[in-house]
């Protein structure tokens, strides 16, 4: 399990960093992959909750394109 989620949080990282430059291809498969971190948090809430507060955040380009679809 712990392996599993460990590859899920790098692809996520990875999937990150490329939706910075083409977000709307990527997005949905952020979008699915923030969902799966946020129900595998449970597991390991310490290094979800950095991702999450810390990277999400720092990418201006991906927070308005959530905020887009979002409204």
């Amino acid at each position: 399990m712990e392996k599993r989620l460990y590859i899920s949080k790098v692809t996520f990282l990875f999937l990150m960093i490329l939706s910075t430059f083409s977000y709307h291809v990527y997005f949905w498969w952020f979008y699915s992959l923030f969902l799966y971190l946020v129900v595998s948090d449970q597991y390991s809430s310490s290094i979800s909750n950095k991702i999450t507060v810390t990277l999400i955040p720092s990418n201006p380009y991906f927070m308005l394109h959530l905020a887009q679809h979002v409204y």
